[in-house]
């Protein structure tokens, strides 16, 4: 008699064999096939995500589930949390994460290229699932891949884009958004996806992954040109703006800025030295990684050390686009 296959194995076969409908699509660079039980949840897991052009990565498997599909009784119970905490469990090629009550169980096999989205109930899917989708398996893909999903706003124009990176709170979101519809396009306020080069002749490039931005109700305030393009309500009672159809949502990396708030000054750019770009830019990523870190940290280096890095002393945020627009639409000298 043949062993049992082991738990997360397991939860991946009998996956596997639940998911009955599919539905392709793009995560950035990323081909996705998502497949599950439930299409009106595909549909709308896929219609937050944001697909770029250019050669593509391999392609990834992705199965969404719920206990309706997959019975909570294969779940191990350490894999069912009790409390905030996210829980991290290796098997072989699997790793499994779980993010806290009420939170998704992911399980990442990098054998079969595919990933597993498990949850309790459909309905009860965490809203932030939807706003910003696939951040687990992303991040993963990510690092088998030579690239990371970091915690940054991302603005371009004609010469790239600029990383606005910063702590918590510092007001990347703010800034980014500040650019929207400013001369400037936005391909994410809060994590993007970053490419280290290839080859040493290219750049560094940025990913748009998420159709959706989120702003805080004093951040609306603030930026009040962009109350007609509020499409409802997103976690912690964020307003929600779809960033809308992308020309170029993929984007060489020009500059790297560390958002900084000043009051009553005027918005301007100072040069900020490469380790404190780093210091700008790490802390807030590396946390929301779990196993990933080294490889992370790897794209984040490349990243800093291929561009001019700057500290954006943010006195109004309605200034921020003229105080971008100078580095990404005209030619340095």
């Amino acid at each position: 008699m043949q062993p049992d296959p082991q738990p997360l194995n397991r939860i991946v076969e009998a996956a596997r064999e639940s998911a009955t409908t599919s539905l392709d699509v793009m995560a950035g660079p990323i081909p996705l096939a998502l497949r599950g039980g439930d299409l009106r949840l595909l549909q709308q897991l896929a219609d937050g995500l944001v697909g770029s052009e250019g050669q593509p990565w391999p392609p990834l498997d992705l199965m969404v589930v719920s206990a309706a599909d997959v019975g909570e009784d294969l779940i191990p119970e350490v894999l069912v949390p009790h409390s905030d905490d996210t829980v991290v469990v290796h098997e072989g090629t699997h790793t499994a994460v779980s993010k806290g009550p009420g939170g998704p169980l992911w399980i990442l096999d990098a054998a079969t290229s595919c990933a597993v989205m498990w949850v309790a109930a459909v309905d009860d899917l965490p809203p932030w699932e939807l706003v910003s989708p696939m951040r687990t398996p992303v991040q993963w893909w990510a690092a088998l891949h030579g690239a990371a999903l970091v915690h940054t706003g991302a603005v371009a124009g004609p010469l790239g884009a600029a990383l606005l990176v910063g702590a918590g709170g510092a007001g990347k979101s703010t800034a980014t958004m500040a650019c929207w519809g400013q001369g400037l396009d936005v391909l994410g306020d809060d994590f993007c996806l970053v490419e280290s080069p290839s080859t040493g002749d290219q750049a560094v490039r940025v990913h748009a992954l998420h159709r959706r931005a989120k702003l805080s109700p004093d951040s609306l305030l603030l930026l009040n040109h962009l109350d007609v393009s509020v499409q409802g309500e997103g976690p912690r009672g964020k307003h929600l703006v779809d960033l809308g159809a992308l020309s170029k949502p993929s984007q060489p990396v020009r500059v790297v800025c560390q958002v900084v708030q000043q009051a009553e000054v005027t918005t301007h750019l100072v040069p900020l030295s490469k380790v404190q770009a780093l210091r700008a830019v790490a802390p807030s990523t590396m946390f929301h990684q779990h196993r990933w870190q080294p490889q992370t940290w790897q794209v984040l280096s490349d990243t800093v050390r291929s561009v001019p890095c700057y500290r954006l002393v943010v006195g109004s945020p309605l200034e921020v686009p003229d105080a971008l627009g100078g580095l990404l639409t005209h030619q340095q000298g």
